[in-house]
């Protein structure tokens, strides 16, 4: 998916484009050997990649609000009497 989106040369994604990027993160290396992630899933689907990434991504991810219980239908269409 990286090298179809971003493109990939000699394992080497450029990121310099990428607005308000660290110096560090303006070309990245990526190969099976040194990124445990890229190993497992490097030849996965946009579709496949959902489960592997979710650990990733739910860190950055709004706490879920808290939805008050609904005992009866009456409740969840009416409101709470």
């Amino acid at each position: 998916m990286v090298l179809e989106l971003l493109g990939m040369q000699d394992g080497r994604v450029d990121l310099s484009l990428v607005q308000d990027i660290r110096a560090e993160l303006k070309e990245v290396t990526l190969t099976p050997s040194t990124n445990p992630f890229f190993q497992a899933d490097h030849l996965a689907t946009f579709g496949d990649l959902g489960t592997p990434l979710k650990p990733y991504v739910q860190p950055y991810l709004p706490p879920p609000r808290e939805q008050p219980a609904v005992n009866q239908l009456h409740e969840a269409v009416c409101g709470r009497v």
